[in-house]
């Protein structure tokens, strides 16, 4: 999976700028007063099945367990339609999504109980310093970062990669570096993120990627096997090894 630096940073200037077009798109849609993805407002019960091969407990017994155990806790959708569920009051939730579409009224209301959007590519910075900055000023627990981290893009991933691809390597980097700022974010000792992966030929090199990588237990089915669970199990930084 050896590739050269400079192409891969040109493919990825490709794919950021076929993201940009289609936030365009969905910009228009939202000013036509119409949903922005035909996949839209999804609710738990939706996301709890999509991810139902891989879920040990329901979402909100793990993160009430969770509050238990550390006192606050705080949950991040990547890459949705930054509609945020009906689940229990927690202390802060994030969306990470192209862009933000909610009313003026609604976002007061999400503000005021710590609900956020971060809009913009999924591939530039701006968007990751947000929700970084966000988990820095309200979680200050003995473990700050994100209790539970969903990424169900859907048919997002396939728009995220409609552009010629040179090499298979450079959509399995693309992902790891994803999943890499993903896992970066979670709380240590017990954070998990639920992802959807692409739709590959071969899972193979992503899991040898997470079980060559310290303070991380994984856990995926194989039928399908492009949905995955990662527990942050230490404290470490969280470096997704590239193989």
């Amino acid at each position: 999976m050896e590739f050269d630096r400079q192409p891969f940073i040109r493919y990825v200037k490709q794919l950021n700028e076929n993201v940009i077009k289609n936030v365009a798109i969905e910009r228009q849609r939202v000013l036509a007063n119409q949903s922005p993805w035909y996949v839209y407002d999804s609710t738990l019960a939706a996301y709890e099945e999509s991810f139902r091969y891989i879920l040990d407990m329901p979402f909100e017994e793990r993160l009430r367990k969770r509050q238990a155990e550390k006192g606050k806790v705080f949950a991040l959708d990547v890459m949705g339609t930054a509609k945020f569920s009906s689940i229990f009051p927690i202390d802060g939730e994030m969306a990470m999504t192209h862009i933000d579409f909610r009313k003026e009224t609604e976002k007061a209301s999400d503000k005021k109980q710590h609900r956020e959007v971060a809009d913009g590519s999924i591939l530039a910075m701006k968007p990751w310093r947000d929700v970084k900055n966000f988990i820095t000023k309200h979680d200050t627990t003995q473990y700050p970062g994100y209790d539970l981290i969903t990424c169900r893009p859907i048919a997002a991933w396939g728009e995220l990669f409609d552009v010629q691809r040179p090499d298979l390597a450079y959509q399995y980097d693309v992902v790891r570096i994803l999943m890499q700022r993903s896992a970066s974010l979670l709380s240590p000792h017990g954070g998990t993120l639920f992802m959807e992966l692409p739709y590959f030929a071969d899972y193979y090199p992503l899991r040898k990627m997470i079980k060559a990588t310290p303070g991380m237990d994984s856990y995926n089915n194989q039928h399908p096997d492009n949905y995955i669970r990662i527990v942050r199990s230490g404290s470490t930084p969280v470096r997704i090894a590239k193989v």
